[in-house]
């Protein structure tokens, strides 16, 4: 058998890994939370002693001529604040009475029945918090930078309540980004900088923290998403335009223009090539600066429509069509009802029976048959008129003749 060798701090962080292991398994079977607080209080125990160890090996035996017996869980406390007293350094009344806590639950788990009447994810939570919290300080160290499960575990959303709760992390569209290091969620914005308020590992900025984010997280998408939607949070569409050609990275920059062609696509206003650069639906009508605008050119040349009088008219290879009316000014108006809708117009050939029925006079241009382009509505309507012996819908290639 290969030797089996650990130190006192690698010794308590195996049992604290064995520990979230146990109440991961509790979820299912409850017995296993037994298991992960005896586990938990017997690492807590040897962290302690390593806070100790530290500072010289004597402070951890319990009577400094006993060079076999280490000092008791009961004096384990009391010793740290004697040691440290002079270094600025003390252990808060909630860390010690969580401590204490554990360790008395894992003395009765060893030494008498089980009887655990609060509830077992509070108290592991709340003494993986306080530990936490003194290897940080004792020990210039985290938990979440020597636990190999501790991503699993602080994702519990019991575990995450209990850890800063009076601090409030940056949130993006109302989701709090987590800590790529150690996965907290109270990054704060220091004088510029983005850091953590738990393992103080620092960002230029929290897009930075955010592409940090593992792959697997979905919070990551979300996030990102929401940040696209911050740099759109504008009042106008041309505001959006400049926010995002000030928008340096060019992954949010993609999801910012994706998210501005489908709102403006949701809301009914059509979107169109681009003429100039090529690109598919970057193009559309800003109603209140009446100009047409693309995502990528920014303002293009536009003519004046003469259907409704905005300039929303762009030359597509030789072709009018209007981004406001969704048509071509010229070829798509409906000669029947003078709607402006874009659809297929229909020619139309006319033999007027009952010339009575009508108030105007009718033109026949030279010759025999009224022609028309009209939208389907009007030629459904025409269809009636046939069939009531009004007129009469001949071959369009009469007209023709």
């Amino acid at each position: 058998m290969a030797e089996l060798k650990m130190s006192l701090f690698e010794n308590g962080i195996d049992f604290i890994e064995r520990s979230i292991y146990s109440y991961d398994e509790a979820k299912e079977n409850p017995g296993e939370y037994k298991y992960a607080l005896l586990l938990l209080g017997i690492g807590a125990e040897l962290i302690l002693k390593r806070i100790l160890e530290k500072e010289h090996p004597l402070f951890l035996l319990d009577k400094f001529e006993n060079d076999t017996k280490t000092v008791t869980s009961e004096k384990i406390i009391d010793r740290i604040k004697m040691v440290y007293r002079d270094r600025g350094r003390r252990i808060s009344n909630d860390d010690v009475k969580n401590i204490e806590a554990i360790r008395s639950i894992r003395n009765n788990i060893i030494h008498k029945e089980v009887n655990i009447k609060d509830e077992p994810s509070v108290i592991f939570s709340q003494t993986l918090y306080s530990l936490d919290r003194m290897v940080k300080l004792f020990l210039n160290t985290t938990l979440s930078s020597t636990v190999s499960n501790w991503n699993h575990i602080v994702s519990d959303e019991t575990i995450r309540s209990h850890y800063y709760r009076g601090v409030k992390g940056i949130s993006i569209d109302g989701v709090l980004v987590p800590c790529p290091f150690c996965s907290l969620e109270v990054l704060l914005n220091k004088e510029g900088q983005i850091k953590c308020h738990h393992c103080e590992t620092t960002y230029s900025n929290i897009l930075e923290a955010i592409f940090l984010l593992d792959e697997e997280k979905k919070v990551k998408k979300v996030l990102l998403d929401g940040y696209a939607k911050e740099v759109l949070n504008k009042s106008t569409l041309w505001e959006k335009i400049k926010a995002i050609h000030a928008t340096e990275n060019s992954i949010l920059k993609d999801m910012a223009i994706n998210q501005l062609i489908d709102s403006i696509q949701e809301t009914k206003n059509v979107t169109y090539d681009c003429p100039r650069c090529g690109e598919v639906d970057f193009l559309f009508f800003d109603e209140e600066i009446n100009h047409l605008i693309c995502i990528n050119c920014e303002i293009i040349e536009s003519k004046k429509c003469n259907q409704c009088k905005n300039n929303s008219v762009v030359d597509d290879f030789g072709a009018d069509f209007c981004l406001f009316c969704r048509e071509n000014p010229e070829a798509m108006h409906c000669e029947c009802c003078h709607t402006n809708i874009y659809s297929n117009l229909n020619e139309v050939s006319i033999d007027v029976i009952k010339t009575d029925q009508f108030d105007l006079p009718l033109k026949y241009e030279g010759h025999p048959y009224i022609f028309a382009r009209v939208c389907l509505d009007c030629e459904d309507s025409l269809r009636d008129f046939e069939d009531k012996g009004i007129i009469q819908m001949v071959p369009y290639s009469i007209k023709d003749k």
